[in-house]
């Protein structure tokens, strides 16, 4: 959590600080690459030394950036990214355990069970820093323009490919949009929770329920797995046709369906149904990654303007914390009740209840940040006075027209 305000911060500073086009962003990078290449040799010398708990935190730190701090302008580019990594979720724990079959010793060092994945590990980070010296001049980000950015460069007579409108010296600061950065934060927070509570309590949850086998609990999260990799990499080409407002609330609607169905019914059912979990089961693990990815393709278009470094670095660490604290309240929550489902999964549903109100309440905020200001022609003065339209009116002239567009189309 604390990593992932911190290196949004770093990024931020980078882009300020190395004036020459794209070192912020490049330099970034390769500072992820760096922490990965030293917590992967540290884990690979695991019993040579005792620093697995360093390791394990240089890793954790050195994924941050590339979630966190880079680019996200569409949702496309954000399923793209997702795809890959659910795609390492799927085939990580495999590709581990192949590695955790090696036992031995060379020159006198042992390679067992403990350390050979960090070989395996290394190699990668190795490679991702090397691609990213060779392969990334980072040019072409734009998340750290802010308005006076624009100011200058417009002052200086050039453009820029940024879709975020600029404004001239005589106006008045643009506004933020508040209520869009921290509704996205809170839909975020929601969508993590529930990924969280069902990361951690399902192996004992079906253990103590239905006496599992550890093979139906793999068989059950690689299929999860699959699932989420699907549904990734359909919301790549969903999002080209349907408004990311409508994919959000699609991933709501499912996340609140999925807890509902996992809850049992007191004083009826002795124990929840073990069709019914499954079904539940699959919708929030289909929810997780379309509510993730249009979450963070809209949460950078909402912030327009602005240093993005910090705020992608903050719904990073928002999104940690129920990863912390999710699983000890989901696990007291069951205890409290014996094992019953309907608490727990009652809360989840509760909170993808509140954040689908919010979503629907704020719809018209939930814009993009040119979309929030009302276009372009909002930044003429008058008197030295900027006039822009409030983002309801803004989004009722953009609804008007299309009604206008599609009543001539039916004629």
């Amino acid at each position: 959590m604390l990593g992932s305000a911190t290196i949004g911060l770093f990024y931020e500073y980078a882009v300020r600080t190395f004036k020459v086009e794209g070192r912020g962003p490049r330099y970034s990078l390769l500072l992820c690459a760096l922490f990965g290449i030293v917590g992967s040799a540290l884990y690979a010398s695991a019993g040579w030394i005792e620093n697995a708990d360093v390791a394990r935190q240089c890793i954790l730190v050195g994924s941050i950036p590339i979630s966190g701090c880079s680019t996200i302008c569409e949702v496309e580019y954000t399923a793209t990214l997702s795809t890959c990594a659910v795609l390492g979720f799927v085939m990580g724990p495999s590709i581990g355990a192949i590695f955790c079959q090696i036992d031995a010793t060379m020159y006198g060092l042992s390679i067992n069970a403990n350390n050979a994945p960090g070989f395996l590990i290394l190699v990668a980070t190795c490679t991702m820093f090397v691609q990213t010296l060779l392969f990334f001049d980072g040019k072409d980000d734009q998340s750290c323009v802010t308005s006076k950015d624009n100011e200058v460069t417009n002052n200086r007579g050039s453009s820029t490919d940024s879709n975020q409108p600029s404004i001239n010296s005589n106006h008045k600061e643009l506004p933020f949009n508040t209520v869009g950065v921290l509704m996205s934060i809170f839909i975020f927070l929601v969508h993590y929770y529930s990924f969280a509570v069902q990361e951690t309590i399902t192996t004992p949850l079906v253990i103590t329920l239905y006496n599992w086998s550890p093979i139906q609990i793999n068989l059950l999260f690689a299929g999860a797995g699959m699932i989420s990799l699907i549904t990734s990499f359909s919301v790549r080409y969903i999002s080209r046709h349907v408004q990311d407002q409508t994919l959000l609330i699609a991933s709501i609607v499912i996340g609140l369906l999925g807890s509902l169905l996992q809850m049992d019914i007191p004083q009826i059912e002795r124990v929840l149904p073990i069709n019914r979990f499954i079904l539940g089961f699959i919708l929030a693990t289909m929810a997780f990654p379309i509510g993730r990815n249009v979450v963070l393709g809209l949460f950078s278009n909402i912030l327009g303007p602005v240093s993005q470094g910090r705020w992608m670095g903050v719904i990073i660490a928002v999104s940690a914390v129920p990863r912390a604290l999710g699983p000890f309240l989901a696990l007291e929550a069951l205890e409290a009740v014996h094992w019953r489902t309907w608490l727990e999964f009652g809360l989840c549903s509760l909170f993808f209840f509140l954040a689908l109100v919010g979503t629907v309440k704020t719809t018209d905020i939930l814009v993009p940040y040119s979309e929030f200001v009302g276009g372009m022609s909002c930044y003429e003065s008058v008197d030295s006075h900027v006039h822009m339209p409030s983002p309801v009116l803004a989004r009722q002239n953009s609804l008007r027209k299309s009604r206008l567009k599609n009543a001539e189309n039916v004629a």
